[in-house]
């Protein structure tokens, strides 16, 4: 089985790769992974200081991140059993049941 989220370094592309199922998925690994750290720092102009990404701080730390690699399968689907019946579908304004 393939991991549905897949992190790794590409030796072709010489940077982290993300292959990712749906798109917040992969915007949620390159923010947490690969983006700067905004801080609070009122000393500042703009009151923000920006830390090191992720990877940054790895290889800042002394650890090879061309053998990065995480992966992780998404959840299957729980089916209703016959004690608990589905909820009921909500519309797309986040309201009370369609019918």
């Amino acid at each position: 089985m393939t991991p549905d989220l897949h992190v790794r370094w590409s030796k072709k592309q010489k940077d982290v790769m993300i292959k990712y199922p749906r798109s917040p998925d992969g915007h949620l690994a390159f923010g947490v992974l690969c983006s700067k750290r905004a801080t609070p720092n009122f000393k500042l102009p703009f009151g923000v200081e920006w830390l090191p990404s992720f990877t940054d701080e790895l290889e800042a730390r002394g650890y090879d991140i061309t053998t990065l690699k995480l992966s992780c399968m998404l959840k299957k689907p729980e089916t209703p059993t016959p004690e608990s019946p589905p909820s009921p579908r909500m519309n797309s304004l986040g309201g009370g049941p369609t019918k």
